[in-house]
């Protein structure tokens, strides 16, 4: 008791999207090749949550003529989702780019951007505001109770001020991201040695990572395996897989596993675990 519980400054996003692009590779030199991407895309879903103050203080009145005890809440939040799902709704573009310079004999340096461009959501937006002091419900024999806590649950809805908008055009930057880094082909056929630094674009702050990987490629069964390792200030030992099989000329199957750790120890910094699997075509 006589504790205070705070959730202040705390958010919550959600997004989905799909895009098609158009791709261009340009060999300047023996050393230098450039590749750009031009996306249209399609956004799906967007939804978000900003809690810039919710808190709840417990107080103990057991020594006073007041209820033993009693609550003080605040609310102060912020939710948005998009309401628009049509075929054609909720555009956006987006740039890739990629570069590659030969150094030496073996060593090769490389930069690129990713998921640079935005969205525009069509969303409803709700904003909360109010405080409330609850010392208990008070009643006797001849009420229902069931009557009493509507009441208070009443009270509380009208303490608490709601605003709404509806149809907002809301431009959300894409979660971009930014490598650069080296690759080192071994002496060992068909496998590459790869130091890589990453900065992502989360919600409201940027997120640095560095990594090491190791490639093998497997020609006789056209199989390419990835292990990395990478650390960051969210997970200092995050070990992850890929793995690449070619079935035919110009069809491919990818599947990642990250924070392998994650999936066998519960005490592991990090909480995030993920997996995917992708199915590319080329023409």
């Amino acid at each position: 008791m006589n504790k205070n519980i705070d959730f202040s400054n705390s958010f919550f996003r959600g997004l989905n999207y799909f895009s098609f692009y158009w791709g261009y590779d340009k060999y300047f030199s023996n050393e230098l090749v450039v590749g750009a991407k031009f996306k249209f895309v399609k956004g799906v879903s967007r939804f978000g949550l900003d809690i810039q103050n919710v808190n709840m203080s417990l107080i103990n009145n057991i020594a006073t003529e007041n209820n033993p005890f009693s609550t003080n809440s605040h609310i102060d939040l912020y939710y948005f989702t998009n309401n628009n799902f049509d075929i054609f709704s909720n555009p956006g573009l987006a740039f890739d780019f990629s570069m590659q310079y030969k150094l030496g004999q073996s060593t090769f340096f490389y930069t690129s951007i990713s998921e640079l461009g935005f969205i525009v959501w069509q969303e409803d937006q709700y904003a909360y505001q109010g405080s409330f002091e609850y010392d208990g419900l008070n009643y006797d024999l001849n009420q229902d109770i069931a009557v009493e806590f509507n009441n208070l649950f009443d009270s509380i809805v009208n303490l608490i001020d709601t605003k709404d908008i509806s149809n907002v055009s809301k431009v959300d930057f894409l979660p971009f991201s930014i490598d650069l880094g080296f690759t080192y082909n071994t002496d060992v056929n068909f496998s590459k040695f790869m130091i890589n630094y990453n900065l992502k674009k989360l919600t409201n702050s940027l997120l640095h990572t560095g990594s090491v990987s190791y490639l093998y490629y497997f020609p006789s069964y056209q199989i390419c395996l990835v292990p990395n390792y990478s650390v960051n200030k969210f997970n200092y030992f995050n070990l992850s897989f890929f793995f690449q099989k070619k079935w035919f000329d110009k069809l491919y199957t990818n599947f990642y596993l990250k924070n392998c750790v994650g999936f066998i120890n519960e005490n592991s910094r990090a909480r995030n675990v993920g997996f995917g699997m992708e199915l590319l075509l080329l023409f």
